[in-house]
Order: structure tokens, then C-alpha cells, then sequence
């Protein structure tokens, strides 16, 4: 599995490309702590893999201002994606639009 955590209070991630969590592998992205990860672009969690993001405590945030697709396929003889999103003890999630089981296997809690 491959793992990324962004932490601390006033850190912030800006993104301006798409981000992939869990395509070929299983991913995992953890945002804590207050930090803030900030995407302009598509995001997919869980593409032919297994995808999983945390945004866990009060001031985290996670947003993107495009879609944000969970559990998916790239095309229809690809395998599916299982994505697993958690929002815990005050954190918070964003997305313009967002995708649920497009294809693949995806699930909110």
C-alpha cells in the first residue's frame, strides 16, 4: 500500500492536476490535524485498485472544485475500483460534483 499523510494546522496542498488515489495499487491519503488539501482538478478515489481517503478533526478539509469520483473504471474491461471515503470528528469534504459507484465499488461513511 502506498500512504500520504498531510498534517499540521496551517498546511495547505494545492493540486492543479488530477490526483489518483489507489490506481495499479492500493492508496491511501490521509489529510489531519486542521491541514487543508485543495484540488482544481478531477479527483478519483479507487480507479482498478483499492482508494482510500481520510479527513479526520476539526479544521481538516479536503475540496475539490471539480468531480470527485469513488470506486470506479477506467472503461469497461478494466477491473473495478473500490474507494472508501471517511469524514471523522469535524472534518470536512468538498467537491463541485461527485461520483458514487460510477463502475467500480465505492462507499461513503
Amino acid at each position: 500500500m502506498k500512504k500520504a499523510q498531510v498534517t499540521a494546522g496551517s498546511d495547505t496542498w494545492n493540486l492543479s492536476n488530477p490526483l489518483t488515489i489507489g490506481s495499479s495499487t492500493h492508496g491511501r491519503l490521509e489529510v489531519k490535524g486542521g491541514a487543508t488539501v485543495k484540488a482544481t482538478d478531477t479527483v478519483d478515489v479507487g480507479v482498478s485498485s483499492t482508494g482510500e481517503l481520510l479527513v479526520d478533526g476539526a479544521g481538516s478539509s479536503f475540496i475539490t472544485e471539480d468531480l470527485l469520483s469513488i470506486g470506479t473504471a477506467p472503461d469497461t474491461s478494466s477491473p473495478k475500483g473500490k474507494g472508501l471515503v471517511e469524514v471523522t470528528n469535524g472534518g470536512s469534504l468538498t467537491a463541485n460534483r461527485m461520483y458514487i459507484n460510477e463502475s467500480g465499488a465505492g462507499s461513503t461513511v
